[in-house]
């Protein structure tokens, strides 16, 4: 069981963090082991394969979330650095 656990969480962590990543083909890699890891954590419980399909469901779905979220916050932060460069710009002395 807490191995099951262990395999959620990172695949979890995995998927969340994904967001920070630059590079895009270490993005979809990431996202990918991370769906894979709580696929395996789901099955590893023993669900069955309906549940387990709900599980991969809910998981895309966050997925996709997750990436519209960051094309939304760079579009906001592109957006307030055109119209206010004084925020950016470091005010060292």
């Amino acid at each position: 069981m807490a191995l099951t656990v262990i395999y959620a969480l990172l695949g979890l962590l995995l998927i969340a963090f994904n967001v920070y990543q630059r590079k895009l083909w270490l993005k979809y890699a990431m996202m990918v082991l991370g769906f894979v890891l709580v696929f395996s954590a789901s099955q590893h419980a023993g669900l069955d394969n309906k549940s387990t399909l709900e599980v991969a469901i809910y998981v895309g779905v966050m997925i996709v979330f997750a990436f519209i979220i960051q094309i939304i916050a760079k579009a906001v932060c592109a957006k307030l650095a055109v119209r206010y460069p004084e925020w950016i710009r470091a005010n060292i002395r």
